[in-house]
């Protein structure tokens, strides 16, 4: 059953809160906060758990921190969204209509797929 509130959460706000981000840890932390408490469900899609691992220009996770990726993937408020036609192919003309990367538009693709999600930039 859905929660009361939908957040979509990408890569970077994973990695920050995976690398204590000092700048990404204070605002996500209320949002994991709420998400053990059943009040928010984040979206993700398939990608991130690749993605994950290091984002350009950001350190790498280390190989021991791949327990803790696992365990925090498999939290119930994690909804996972995997990249099908539709979405890749919405994807596809985000890059065409508002020139975004290819990462970038399957996570927008996937946001708007499930459209009652309150889309919110860290």
């Amino acid at each position: 059953m859905p929660k009361s509130v939908q957040r979509y959460w990408d890569s970077d706000c994973f990695l920050g809160w995976f690398n204590a981000e000092s700048d990404k840890v204070s605002r996500c932390k209320g949002t994991v906060e709420k998400a053990h408490r059943g009040k928010v469900e984040l979206v993700v899609s398939a990608i991130t758990l690749v993605e994950v691992i290091r984002l350009k220009g950001k350190p790498r996770l280390k190989e021991s921190s791949e327990q803790k990726i696992k365990e925090f993937f498999e939290n119930d408020f994690i909804l996972l969204v995997n990249v099908d036609k539709f979405i890749a192919e919405s994807a596809r003309k985000l890059i065409w209509d508002k020139n975004l990367k290819p990462k970038d538009s399957i996570h927008v693709a996937t946001a708007l797929y499930k459209k009652n999600i309150n889309i919110k930039y860290i």
